[in-house]
C-alpha cells in the first residue's frame, strides 16, 4: 500500500466516523454545533490519526481498517488536537486569525463560542475514550496535560536557548504525536513501548523544526522558534540527524515493518530540503 493511499483511507474512515458522531449542525444549540463542525471539517492533514494506524502496523504488520478501538482512538485524538487549536488561536493565547486555510473559530463565531466549542470538542473526545482500553486512555490524557504544559512554557517562561525551544516542542507537538503512535501500537498489544515513544518524539521534533524553518523562510519567526537560536542550515542538519536516528530505531526494533511510517518521516523532513 502506498502512503498517500493509506492516508486517504484514514481520513475517509475518521472523517466519516466524526461526521456521524458529532451532533448535526441544525440541532440545538445550533451555533455551538456549527462551530464544532467548522473546526473539524474540512480538517487538516489528519497526521495524528494516521499515526494511530501506523502504530498498529508496527506490531501487527497490517492496517486496522474497521477496527472500532482504532477508529475511536484516532477520532478522539483528532478532536483533542482540534480543541487545542481552537483555544490556541484565541487572542489570550497565540492570537491567530486563520486556521486550516480559513478564519479561526473565534473570528467566525466570536470568542465566547470558540471557548465553548473547544470545551465541547474535548468533552466529545472524552466520551469516545470512555470505551477505549485504560492504558491507551491514560496515555492520551497524560499527553494532553503535556500539551497544556508546553503552552504555558511558550506563553509565560523566558525562552533563552535552543534546548528550551526543543522542550516546548517536545510538549506542545511531541506529546500528542507520542500518544497517537503509541496508542495504535498498544491496541495491537505491542511491547516495545520505550522504542515507540522515542520514535514518536523524534517525529514531533522533525515536524516542528521543519515548520519553524518554513515559517522563517516566509519571514515569520515565533517566540518558540528554533531559528531564534540557530541558522536555517543548522536547523536542517538537526532535522536530518533526528530523521536518521528515528529510521535506525524503527529498523532495529521492527525490521520489515514500519515501511510507511518511515516514508512519512522522510516526507516531513523533505519539506526543508
Amino acid at each position: 500500500m502506498q502512503l498517500d493511499a493509506l492516508w486517504k483511507e484514514v481520513r475517509t474512515e475518521v472523517d466519516s466516523f466524526l461526521d456521524g458522531f458529532l451532533p448535526p449542525a441544525e440541532c440545538r444549540p445550533s451555533i455551538l454545533n456549527r462551530a464544532m463542525r467548522y473546526a473539524v471539517f474540512p480538517g487538516g492533514k489528519r497526521v495524528r490519526p494516521l499515526l494511530v494506524y501506523l502504530g498498529y502496523e508496527l506490531e501487527r504488520g497490517e492496517y486496522p481498517f474497521g477496527n472500532e478501538q482504532v477508529i475511536r482512538t484516532a477520532s478522539a485524538i483528532e478532536l483533542i488536537h482540534t480543541f487545542t487549536l481552537v483555544h490556541d488561536d484565541l487572542p489570550a493565547l497565540d492570537n491567530d486569525a486563520c486556521r486550516r486555510g480559513k478564519p479561526a473559530v473565534h473570528k467566525e463565531f466570536g470568542e465566547d463560542v470558540a471557548i465553548l466549542a473547544g470545551d465541547a470538542l474535548f468533552a466529545y473526545a472524552v466520551a469516545l475514550l470512555s470505551d477505549v482500553d485504560g492504558k491507551v486512555r491514560k496515555i492520551i490524557i497524560d499527553s494532553l496535560k503535556g500539551v497544556i504544559e508546553g503552552q504555558i512554557l511558550d506563553l509565560r517562561e523566558e525562552i533563552r536557548t535552543a534546548e528550551e525551544v526543543l522542550l516546548v516542542h517536545r510538549y506542545k507537538t511531541g506529546e500528542l504525536m507520542k500518544a497517537s503512535l503509541l496508542s495504535g501500537y498498544l491496541i495491537a498489544n505491542g511491547k516495545e513501548v520505550d522504542v515507540v515513544e522515542e520514535v514518536a518524539y523524534s517525529f514531533g521534533k522533525i515536524f516542528q523544526i521543519t515548520d519553524d524553518i518554513m515559517d522563517a523562510a516566509e519571514g515569520k519567526v515565533e517566540r518558540a522558534s528554533i531559528i531564534r537560536f540557530m541558522s536555517i542550515d543548522e536547523a536542517g542538519e538537526l532535522v536530518r540527524n533526528e530523521l536518521s536516528k528515528a529510521l535506525d530505531l524503527i529498523d532495529g526494533a521492527f525490521g520489515g515493518r514500519g515501511k510507511l511510517l518511515k516514508e512519512l518521516f522522510e516526507l516531513v523532513a523533505q519539506r526543508v530540503k
